[in-house]
């Protein structure tokens, strides 16, 4: 068997993975980066650090002659654009997309560009700041004119990543289409004011997601592929192997709710209840729309744990009969100032419940009600879907039995692909480097 060598960078965890025509992870390491500052002193990625990590793995594993690695594949998180020079190498930090966009920057923006509303319908873009990545160069350009005048490309992170390989600098419109600003959604092309911005020159031409270089690198012939976002990768196995019309609720810190059958365009309600769109890796609009669930369940599973002085583990894996626990009806939920959707319950009393249990089932109670209205916001029709539920909330029996009881007309299956983003951008390109038809045991799942 050929073996496919995949480098799979998030935020916290960068892993390398190779897989064989099976999809059998045969091995995996992970590598953790400590950040570092920019010139504002705010938090960033150290991009040299994790170029340098990135050659010296590939370097080590092509080495190893228990694989046969013939193909490199990459995928990485969005809205992060590294920034290259005429000797193609990094010229400026990996600025975070959390940093705060300048209000003077936003303003300037706005007034040509405005307004807001219709920008943000246009681009499937809700207004996120520098979350929005093409307002990152355009913060550059402005605020940094020296910096920018030096700028060759700009590529997305994980593009870069394929580069440091290939020497080959591309775009793709799984980075591009996703809550970028840049990309126009009712024209299927750049927005008009990245050419009135002169912004076109340093972004790389825009090639298909499953392209493939084949390079030589150090003695070694190799199919390189150009790299994939990694939310886009993680839909690949479902929407390559799935017949049945699916939605796709990743969970992690965020839940995303994606509906590649959802062809409907963004309304402004959308808009201002976090939903967007993401871009297939065969260039589709996939409907989505997004909550801070996981990073509200952690929190408020912290302050259950510190009021009944129990611990977390006991608490979380509890096994809680639901048939006598009805269902809350007092709706707390609303939209806070950063725009995200809560569920209301940090403002109920602890005091109010006898125990810890009782507490965590009102929280998920009121998380599910929020995660019920985020995943209607993307089912256009009353046609049957089948609900893939992954991540983190796919190994939680209590929300899953709880999501599965709210939406009785779906079918709901806990679902584990492991490794979902590099199997996605291994299956991106998979007629280049494996003769086998791609399984369906890769997708584990079970029905609540």
């Amino acid at each position: 068997m050929s073996h496919i060598l995949v480098l799979d960078i998030g935020k916290t965890n960068k892993k390398a993975l190779i897989l064989n025509e099976d999809y059998d992870v045969l091995y995996e390491h992970s590598h953790a980066i400590t950040e570092i500052a920019d010139e504002d002193g705010f938090p960033c990625e150290n991009i040299n650090e994790l170029s340098r990590w990135c050659i010296e793995i590939v370097d080590s594993l092509l080495k190893n002659e228990d694989y046969d690695i013939r193909t490199l594949q990459f995928s990485g998180y969005g809205a992060s654009f590294v920034l290259i020079g005429n000797d193609g190498t990094p010229i400026a930090p990996l600025y975070n997309y959390l940093k705060p966009l300048d209000a003077g920057i936003q303003k300037k923006f706005l007034q040509a560009y405005g307004p807001q509303s219709k920008l943000s319908l246009k681009t499937a873009s809700p207004w996120m700041g520098c979350l929005n990545s093409g307002l990152q160069l355009y913060r550059i350009k402005y605020s940094k004119p020296d910096l920018w005048d030096r700028v060759k490309y700009a590529l997305h992170l994980p593009l870069y990543l394929s580069y440091l390989f290939s020497r080959k600098a591309c775009s793709d419109k799984t980075s591009i289409g996703c809550h970028t600003l840049l990309w126009d959604f009712t024209k299927n092309q750049y927005h008009d004011w990245i050419i009135q911005e002169g912004l076109e020159p340093v972004l790389p031409p825009l090639v298909n997601s499953d392209l493939v270089t084949k390079a030589k690198y150090g003695n070694k012939e190799l199919n390189i592929g150009i790299g994939l976002h990694d939310s886009s990768a993680a839909l690949i196995p479902y929407l390559k192997l799935k017949r049945n019309k699916f939605i796709l609720l990743s969970t992690g810190t965020w839940s995303i709710a994606l509906n590649p059958f959802d062809s409907r365009p963004l309304t402004e309600y959308d808009l201002g209840h976090d939903g967007l769109c993401y871009m297939s890796f065969e260039g589709k609009p996939v409907k989505a729309s997004r909550l801070f669930l996981g990073h509200e369940f952690e929190t408020q599973i912290e302050r259950i744990v510190r009021f009944f002085d129990v611990s977390r583990k006991e608490l979380v894996g509890m096994n809680i009969d639901l048939s006598a626990k009805p269902d809350l009806d007092d709706d707390v939920s609303y939209i806070n100032g950063q725009g995200l959707i809560c569920s209301g319950f940090e403002q109920r009393a602890l005091s109010q419940f006898l125990n810890g249990a009782d507490a965590m089932i009102v929280l998920v109670q009121d998380l599910i009600r929020i995660q019920v209205r985020s995943i209607q916001q993307v089912i256009p029709d009353s046609s049957r879907y089948d609900l893939y539920v992954e991540g983190g909330f796919s190994q939680n029996s209590l929300f899953l039995q709880l999501l599965s009881r709210k939406l009785p007309q779906y079918s709901i299956y806990a679902s584990q692909v492991h490794q979902a983003s590099a199997i996605g951008a291994a299956m991106a390109i998979h007629d280049v480097w494996n003769p086998l038809p791609p399984a369906s045991k890769i997708i584990k799942t079970i029905q609540f």
